[in-house]
């Protein structure tokens, strides 16, 4: 009973004034806190303003299980744990791009577009978000910004191959 109260404790925290929580959702309480629904991998933070973040690992891990639910043809559990996992890190280029294939596998390609631009945000010379991208405008009927992807991810393709040449010299 007292673990069970000790966890109470931990999900009923004021949230601070003006500030976002990554990955925790608020909910307004009658006595005016903020429940943050805490799951067993999210870490609490121990001391006072102090945001609590899910872990790197952990959000790796989510990843790697959407990309597993997704080759195993479960969709929504896929795009759920990448909706997880970009709660708790907006700025996670592997969930971005996990999101980006599986709306454009699912042709909702305006999508697919939206999380291949954030991704691309993150992580600007990036091959595979360019070569995704220029998919998907074809398939949105943009050939011009197609052909610029396509360019682009050609152009990176090849100084990383100049880059490997040389660290083998």
């Amino acid at each position: 009973m007292s673990s069970d109260r000790g966890r109470d404790a931990r999900l009923f925290r004021p949230a601070p004034p003006g500030r976002r929580i990554p990955g925790i959702r608020r909910i307004p309480t009658p006595s005016g806190l903020f429940a943050a629904p805490i799951e067993a991998p999210l870490d609490i933070a121990a001391e006072g303003d102090e945001v609590s973040r899910m872990s790197q690992e952990h959000i790796r891990d989510l990843v790697e299980e959407a990309t597993f639910d997704y080759t195993m043809g479960d969709h929504a559990a896929a795009l759920e744990k990448l909706e997880r996992a970009l709660q708790a890190d907006a700025d996670c280029f592997e969930a971005w791009h996990a999101k980006t294939e599986i709306h454009f596998s699912l042709r909702e390609f305006e999508n697919a577009r939206l999380a291949a631009e954030r991704a691309l945000a993150i992580r600007p010379e990036d091959v595979h978000i360019h070569t995704s991208l220029s998919r998907i405008h074809m398939e949105l009927g943009n050939k011009a910004t197609a052909e610029k992807h396509g360019t682009q991810a050609r152009m990176l393709g090849w100084k990383e191959e100049l880059r490997d040449t040389q660290r083998e010299d």
